[in-house]
């Protein structure tokens, strides 16, 4: 005789045979059971039981058996829509590539752009999220919830999570298998279709389950229709609980936001990692704001574009203290970012960089374009001196048409170089040059004219070598400002700022409020602290430039250096002097003319007093140190005298036919203000290129 025992939902029914034969009546269900976990734990039983003899089993039983199987087909089939099935092996797989999915590393490392992609392994749910705003419209985009494979070669962490994409970053053929599996019917009904959605179960699964019930008696048949209908009353309130559980928020993502390939939305534990939201710096120590703009969920990590308060930055124009400027993006572990960033924040239209060693910054916009001129772009050179910069402009290609400075010996030196052709030269101050042109003085250049600007200030009072001060120094100090009053006016494409390297530390606040004026004027801004020997200068001296361009003018990158290590080999003193060691120079009274390789070189002048130990002495294979505007010049490596005023010009990449005028102090003043040739020539070359001069 055999006995069913029927024990809880998830207990195991034991079907025990003997020679008697079998009852041919299905058995009894208890009353809110459902059909179905009856078949389900028939089919357990029967797999889990002993061997059944063919004897004992009448057509009867066959026949139920074998309509049992169908049912119990048709309900694991739905089953597998419902909840996707365990995910399949490698090999089992077609192999699909995603575009724009995470990456395989063999080095632990964050996925490089060179390295293959990891492949979709199984497709498990589809949804549908709405984006934009009410005024601007919602459009709805479709998602789909995918598995990855794991390389061969991978070795990094596989207990990776399941994560979302949109669907244009599907390949073709996980594409294809997502619409078979979830056609556009499957779409998540809105809150609104949620009686619709109930009332399409009523009509297509009571179809299903008279199907699975055509063997039933009439009784059975009538008790499971009520036990039915319980089951979809309850389906349809646990269908009208999910949709409304599911009804998608509205993203704030741009369009440009769906163009990024990648994955969409991670869950991690608890949280929810959204392309689009912003976190609060896991650095208690940092003001610091991180937006997610791509999800690598293989590494639990994501590329944050970060955002800093300007007040924190270098400097800040006036009222815009609050706002918060964009910086270099970040790769940053999910599980730092805790804190959700709750409150709206105005943004700076430009992005910020700063330097490891804080003497470097950049205030820039990724829309600038090279603007091309129709001739060759004009310059003003303010606080010209000798014209040490001037050279530069003309060697990258400027047409350096005027030149400001309040030094008559310096503008006659200016004046009398043949390099200098063509050059209009006003000897008076830049505040009393800048009037005349905005009182529109004929003689004067005028707004539009002026393609590049270029200001050399005077440092003494910002230089580490002024260490007594004097009278003129906050007067000097305040010309500085006066660089961006003449930006103001002109509205040149670029302009050029050099001075000492004491600007960006001791003396910053003068640099400080320069640069917060041109950020308010729209302009972007530079800065970086180079030295000279970089660049082929025989000479070790330390400049701060700046490179300033128009909003819609491509911000110059600094020039790299050709000059040291891996590069071409230092300039050196004997290199620079070498050409006068057969020449012994002059004294005060004489011209300092002597006769090299053909050409007359002046200015080959020292002063008669002798040096002493504190004045230092050049290294004939290493470049010089920094030349200084006195009278105590440094002394040469193997004569045992002071250096030259024609010497200094060398080690200055001063041309050897460039004369100097005035007195031994002015010629010395000249040459030891001016700012070294070579690296004029590199910052104006930079300049130049967004001009289109090569």
């Amino acid at each position: 005789m055999s006995s069913t025992s029927v024990g809880p939902d998830d207990a195991r029914p034991s079907v025990a045979t003997t020679s008697e034969e079998p009852s041919r009546s299905p058995p009894r269900r208890v009353r809110g059971r459902s059909r179905k976990n009856d078949l389900l734990s028939l089919s357990v039983s029967n797999e889990s039981s002993d061997i059944i003899d063919p004897a004992t089993v009448t057509p009867d039983r066959l026949t139920k058996r074998t309509r049992a199987s169908r049912r119990l087909a048709k309900l694991r089939e739905l089953e597998d829509k419902k909840s996707p099935s365990k995910l399949e092996t490698v090999d089992s797989i077609p192999q699909f590539e995603l575009s724009g999915g995470p990456r395989p590393s063999s080095s632990n490392n964050d996925g490089d752009d060179d390295e293959r992609y990891f492949e979709v392994n199984k497709i498990l749910d589809r949804r549908t999220r709405k984006y934009g705003s009410e005024t601007a419209g919602l459009r709805h985009v479709v998602e789909y919830k995918v598995s990855w494979k794991i390389p061969l070669r991978y070795t990094g962490d596989i207990n990776y999570s399941n994560s979302w994409l949109i669907a244009e970053n599907l390949d073709q053929n996980s594409l294809a298998e997502a619409f078979k599996q979830f056609p556009m019917e499957a779409d998540p009904p809105k809150s609104s279709d949620t009686k619709m959605k109930c009332e399409e179960v009523d009509i297509q699964q009571p179809a299903l389950l008279l199907d699975l019930n055509d063997d039933l008696s009439e009784d059975e048949m009538e008790e499971s229709e009520d036990e039915e209908v319980e089951e979809l009353i309850d389906d349809d309130e646990e269908a009208a609980e999910t949709v409304k559980e599911k009804d998608p928020d509205v993203s704030h993502l741009e369009d440009s936001d769906y163009d990024f390939p990648g994955t969409v939305e991670l869950v991690l534990g608890a949280r929810t990692y959204r392309v689009g939201q912003s976190y609060l710096s896991p650095d208690k120590r940092s003001s610091r704001i991180y937006l997610l703009s791509m999800i690598k969920p293989i590494f639990r990590k994501a590329k944050c574009q970060v955002f800093e308060r300007m007040d924190e930055c270098f400097a800040a124009p006036k009222g815009r203290e609050s706002h918060w400027v964009m910086m270099n993006e970040e790769i940053v572990d999910l599980a730092l970012l805790k804190h959700p960033c709750k409150q709206a924040f105005q943004t700076f239209p430009m992005k910020y960089e700063q330097g490891e060693d804080q003497r470097s910054f950049s205030y820039y916009n990724e829309s600038g374009k090279v603007q091309f001129d129709s001739g060759k772009p004009t310059a003003l050179d303010l606080y010209c001196g000798a014209g040490g910069f001037g050279i530069g402009l003309k060697a990258a290609g400027f047409d350096c048409k005027w030149a400001v400075d309040n030094d008559p010996v310096a503008a006659a030196t200016l004046r009398a170089n043949k390099s200098t052709t063509g050059l209009r030269v006003y000897v008076e101050d830049v505040k009393s040059f800048l009037k005349n042109s905005i009182a529109e003085n004929p003689c004067y250049p005028k707004v539009g004219e002026v393609d590049h600007i270029h200001a050399s200030p005077p440092c003494k009072g910002f230089s580490r070598a002024n260490r007594n001060g004097g009278k003129n120094d906050v007067n000097n100090n305040k010309q500085t400002l006066l660089f961006v009053k003449a930006v103001q006016h002109f509205k040149p494409k670029t302009a050029t700022f050099e001075n000492v390297p004491s600007l960006v530390s001791e003396h910053s606040t003068y640099l400080k409020t320069l640069v917060a004026h041109l950020l308010q004027l729209n302009y972007q801004v530079r800065a970086k602290v180079l030295t000279s020997s970089d660049y082929g200068d025989p000479q070790r001296r330390r400049r701060l430039i700046l490179i300033a361009a128009r909003q819609n003018t491509i911000l110059p990158q600094f020039p790299s250096p050709t000059h040291g290590p891996g590069l071409l080999p230092l300039k050196t003193c004997k290199d620079a002097l070498k050409l006068f060691e057969t020449h012994d120079p002059s004294f005060v009274k004489h011209s300092g003319s002597v006769q090299v390789g053909g050409l007359v070189v002046f200015n080959h002048i020292i002063p008669r007093h002798k040096f002493n130990d504190k004045d230092f002495e050049l290294v004939e294979d290493e470049p010089s140190r920094t030349i200084l505007a006195r009278t105590r010049p440094h002394v040469h490596y193997s004569k045992q005298r002071f250096i030259s005023v024609r010497e200094a010009a060398s080690l200055q990449s001063f041309p050897l036919d460039y004369q100097f005028f005035g007195s031994l102090a002015n010629q010395f003043g000249q040459v030891g203000n001016a700012v070294p040739v070579k690296l004029a020539v590199a910052v104006s070359r930079a300049a130049a290129s967004a001009h289109g001069l090569a």
